[in-house]
C-alpha cells in the first residue's frame, strides 16, 4: 500500500511534527478531519524563512508566516 502525505512507512519510527506540512503546502492535506497533525494556518506558524541566514526576505508585514 503506498503511504500517504503524512504517514510515515509501515514499520517506520514516527517522528511528531508539530503541525501538518501537507495542509499549508499548496495542494492542502488530502486527509482532511482524519489528518492526526493539526491544521494550523500560516499566520499562526513561525517563519520558517526567518531562522536562515539573511531571514526572511519578504517585506515587512507582508509575510504570510507569524514573525
Amino acid at each position: 500500500a503506498a503511504a500517504s502525505g503524512n504517514a510515515p512507512p509501515a514499520g517506520a519510527a514516527k517522528t511528531p511534527k508539530a503541525f501538518c506540512t501537507d495542509y499549508v503546502s499548496v495542494f492542502g492535506c488530502r486527509q482532511g478531519a482524519a489528518c492526526p497533525y493539526p491544521h494550523l494556518e500560516k499566520k499562526d506558524i513561525d517563519c520558517p524563512h526567518k531562522a536562515k541566514a539573511g531571514g526572511c526576505k519578504t517585506a515587512a508585514g507582508k509575510c504570510k508566516w507569524k514573525h
